[in-house]
């Protein structure tokens, strides 16, 4: 497969919900880029990065970061909660405090658009428990204290590991 169809694989699912979203094109890779709200609030700000290998690389992005002096604690409450987790992983950069839900696979041409939408779901859906002890440790200011519209990613940090099962 090619890496258009590859993204359109993508396109297609978020097609299904009728989401609208940012498409970025790179001889390399397909970047799209789609938020969610919940009560008023932006809740997750999501990317899936295409790769013209056919891996498929998603990922929600908390609003907030967690300060420096709670890292800790939170590492240990998320270490605790993906233990038994099989597929997507809240995951915290311990160098700037991002927190990413992220899960990554190979695409394959029998893939359908459902298919790829249910692991977007799996990504985007934080369970609501897991996303209030985070809020509730890392006490976010939302938004008002940061400064750049950007979202980093787990995929664009050095040091990045894929496991492929």
């Amino acid at each position: 497969m090619t890496l258009e169809e590859y993204s359109n694989l993508v396109e297609k699912a978020f097609g299904i919900k009728n989401w609208n979203y940012s498409k970025k094109n790179n001889e390399d890779k397909t970047i799209f880029t789609i938020n969610f709200s919940e009560d008023g609030r932006e809740h997750t700000r999501c990317k899936v990065f295409v790769h013209k290998s056919g891996i498929c690389d998603m990922e929600a992005a908390f609003p907030f970061t967690c300060p420096e002096d709670n890292r800790v604690e939170l590492s240990y409450i998320l270490a605790e909660y993906n233990f038994s987790k099989r597929y997507a992983t809240l995951r915290l950069e311990l160098s700037d405090g991002e927190i990413i839900n992220s899960y990554s696979f190979d695409m394959f041409p029998a893939m359908t658009p459902e298919f790829v939408l249910g692991k977007f779901m799996g990504v985007k859906n934080i369970e609501k428990e897991i996303y209030a002890t985070v809020v509730e440790t890392c006490k976010p200011q939302y938004q008002e204290e940061k400064k750049s519209t950007g979202v980093s990613s787990l995929s664009d940090k050095k040091n990045k590991f894929k496991i492929d099962l």
